[in-house]
């Protein structure tokens, strides 16, 4: 899919839940709704680091999918979301062997400064 595609197409399921998780996780300063999620830095600079890396898979613990049941964990495959995300400047990704690392974009940072 092309990076214009990418940036106009309409968003799905697993993109609004990406972000949710997310933003969820650095505003809360909790990383672990992501199976061995951890934080590094501070301010503008807090970065949301998350075992996996480039094409891996992210491991969400508990409740998923809406499910009022403890199911363990699941796994999500969100390289596309993270992707779309990012060209929408809501978050800032890179991916590394072995890690993936998020911080806040231009727009969840404008949207904390109630601008």
């Amino acid at each position: 899919m092309s990076e214009t595609k990418l940036a106009t197409h309409a968003w799905t399921v697993m993109d609004v839940g990406v972000l949710v998780a997310v933003l969820g996780a650095l505003a809360n300063d909790d990383p672990s709704v992501f199976v061995g999620g951890r934080f590094e830095g501070e301010g503008d600079q807090r970065t949301l680091v998350l075992p996996g890396g480039v094409g891996s898979d992210l491991q969400l613990f508990g409740k998923v999918a809406g499910s009022p049941i403890e199911a363990g964990s699941s796994y999500i495959c969100p390289r596309e979301a993270l992707r779309v995300l990012a060209l929408n400047k809501w978050v800032e990704v890179e991916s590394s062997v072995g890690e993936i690392r998020i911080r806040l974009g231009e727009r969840a940072r404008k949207l904390n400064e109630g601008a």
